[in-house]
């Protein structure tokens, strides 16, 4: 069984950010910023300018922000809850064994104790894997993309399904979409990312490698070629995760450091230049770097208990209160809460 144990899941931190909004886990509860509609654009962005607190949840272990706004969180008895922007969190029928959950630009996938994969949403490019992704067992991470999810099996192996035009299920050829397969060569993987039209991986020596998309330079091999295949990202060593956005990609190091590269016109790299960087730079980010989180045009990083976040903030996807781009790292402002029986 993979189902982790309590302690476990409430002391696993969990971050994850989308198109314009973020969310992260503290203490088994859902905190989110950012997002907004159209009607909220037209007056002062988003509402949720600091991290507020999602009420009507149970105690949850990983959260998941998607692309459109949706977002999933994985409780610890098993429930699977999501909600869009300003919507309630509605219990998912038929999920009651979830220990993981990752939402990608119109779908998403949940992760069994028993290491099967089950998918929901648009599948334009056979990114649900056909509802029960067939053929993939013993997966202990998922992540999904815009059209296409990479799966992280106990071997080391990856599986990758659906969209595949820029190469991004790492078959060493391009295609429309195809269903399930093993990223080509790769068979020692420890973390997995999923960006919009790349993807990547963690090798058990710490090296980072990618393949996909490449137009900004989020591959990391220093060129801006797409590649169906693999390429090693350069000046990048002891990795222990990575993360993957639109365009850019960020690896955390075993002792706490940051590296980001690719697109950086928002600010999203962290590293003060708005130009692409097409190899890993170093984030200035507060020591001791957890777990980090990339999405369309911004990023964000867990140490301990606090949350920073660097980018794009048109709809206060920071959280620090403001709408203001930042290139540099801020801390999350948190909304408080009120003592219960106050």
């Amino acid at each position: 069984m993979w189902m982790m144990t309590l302690v476990a899941a409430l002391a696993a931190p969990s971050l994850s950010v989308g198109q314009g909004h973020s969310c992260a886990v503290l203490d088994a509860e859902v905190w989110c910023w950012g997002g907004a509609t159209v009607e909220q654009l037209r007056g002062e962005g988003s509402p949720r300018k600091v991290a507020q607190r999602q009420a009507g949840l149970p105690p949850i272990r990983e959260v998941a922000a998607g692309g459109r706004g949706q977002t999933c969180a994985a409780a610890v008895d098993g429930s699977l809850w999501c909600w869009g922007l300003g919507e309630v969190p509605l219990r998912k029928e038929g999920y009651d064994d979830v220990v993981a959950v990752a939402v990608g630009g119109a779908h998403g996938c949940a992760l069994s104790d028993e290491g099967s994969v089950r998918c929901w949403g648009r599948d334009g490019h056979g990114a649900l894997g056909d509802t029960v992704v067939p053929n993939v067992s013993q997966v202990r991470q998922i992540r999904a993309g815009e059209g296409h999810t990479c799966a992280l099996q106990a071997t080391g192996a990856v599986q990758c399904w659906g969209a595949n035009d820029l190469g991004q299920l790492g078959r060493g050829s391009v295609s429309a979409s195809e269903g399930p397969g093993k990223v080509a060569f790769l068979g020692d993987a420890v973390a997995i990312a999923a960006g919009a039209f790349h993807s990547c991986a963690v090798r058990s020596t710490g090296d980072v490698l990618c393949w996909g998309d490449n137009v900004n330079g989020q591959l990391g091999d220093g060129s801006r070629r797409k590649s169906p295949t693999m390429v090693a990202a350069r000046s990048v060593q002891g990795a222990v995760s990575v993360t993957a956005g639109f365009g850019h990609t960020c690896a955390v190091l075993g002792g706490g450091g940051m590296r980001c590269w690719g697109a950086s016109e928002r600010g999203q790299l962290g590293v003060d230049d708005n130009q692409d960087q097409l190899v890993a730079r170093a984030v200035p980010v507060v020591a001791g770097v957890e777990v980090a989180a990339a999405g369309q045009q911004h990023t964000c990083a867990a140490s301990g208990r606090q949350w920073w976040c660097f980018g794009s903030n048109t709809t206060s996807q920071l959280g620090d209160g403001t709408t203001q781009a930042r290139e540099t790292p801020a801390p999350v402002s948190r909304e408080p809460v009120s003592s219960p029986g106050r």
